[in-house]
């Protein structure tokens, strides 16, 4: 095996935050300086975040810059073709939250996202039960 093809199949890759376009909603490309975005956190709690520096290329990334925050929504690199399009999507799943261009499509991903999660918790909590019962009928 040549130390190329093992570097490239063991090679770390950096994943990038996925994003989505809400038919109607504005997308990051559309939002200038004085812009407002919408942050549901990890903690459920919701803000306003105000755009500072419109979507754009920095040091090989693209960004936009929040005032306030002190830091920027990294979507990736910009050799990226899919980090490129995040310009033309209006959410981003985003350090364990979801920031977007339109608060009610922010909340409703939210709400999406926990519907999933409870059936998803109410199936294992089925598979369980039958589980407990077979081995109780051991």
């Amino acid at each position: 095996m040549s130390s190329s093809l093992f570097y490239d199949c063991y090679a770390p890759y950096e994943t990038y935050p996925r994003t989505e376009y809400v038919e109607g909603d504005k997308k990051f490309g559309e939002i200038g300086i004085g812009g407002i975005l919408y942050c549901l956190d990890r903690y459920d709690t919701l803000s306003k975040l105000e755009v500072t520096n419109p979507f754009h290329v920095a040091k090989g990334r693209c960004y936009i810059t929040i005032k306030g925050r002190g830091k920027n929504i990294d979507f990736g690199s910009h050799n990226c073709a899919n980090v490129l399009e995040a310009r033309d999507k209006s959410i981003v799943f985003y350090e364990g939250g979801i920031i977007g261009t339109n608060k009610e499509s922010v909340i409703s991903e939210a709400v999406n996202a926990i519907t999933k999660e409870i059936e998803q918790a109410r199936m294992k909590c089925e598979s369980l039960e039958e589980r407990l019962h077979k081995v109780i009928s051991l």
